[in-house]
């Protein structure tokens, strides 16, 4: 696997989507950066929570409602969840937790949109990496 430098946020990535009216004609159209890939990240809803009894994660949309089995430490913001630490204040969006979200199958209520979709299907592209700060 080639080395990638890491990616600058605002950058424009070859993060491509077909254009409806394009499907045809075979065309692409409407680039989508880096930086609206970070936005669509920052603006998923709910909570994500370890459920110990079934032993995977779960997505609740209160923080009051994951129950007994999900310790109360492991409760996140799903805008959160996806950012993984890297060094110092550089965190990396992930792949992995956001296929987690995915999983759920409730991409509407997430938020989880096109931009997303895109950066989880572009696993040939380095994950984004960002100098951030948590919520």
């Amino acid at each position: 696997m080639p080395a990638y430098p890491p990616t600058r946020v605002g950058a424009t990535l070859p993060f491509m989507r077909a254009h409806p009216s394009s499907f045809n004609a075979g065309k692409y159209s409407m680039s989508i950066t880096s930086t609206d890939i970070c936005n669509a990240a920052d603006a998923l809803q709910g909570f994500v929570g370890f459920n110990r009894k079934l032993g995977k994660y779960i997505v609740r949309f209160s923080e009051d409602s994951f129950g007994m089995d999900v310790p109360d430490d492991s409760i996140t913001p799903a805008c959160e969840f996806v950012w993984v630490a890297k060094s110092g204040q550089v965190m990396t969006l992930s792949r992995e937790c956001l296929q987690i979200l995915l999983e759920q199958n409730i991409n509407d209520r997430l938020n989880l949109g096109d931009a997303l979709l895109i950066y989880l299907r572009r696993t040939d592209l380095p994950e984004i990496s960002a100098e951030r700060l948590r919520l």
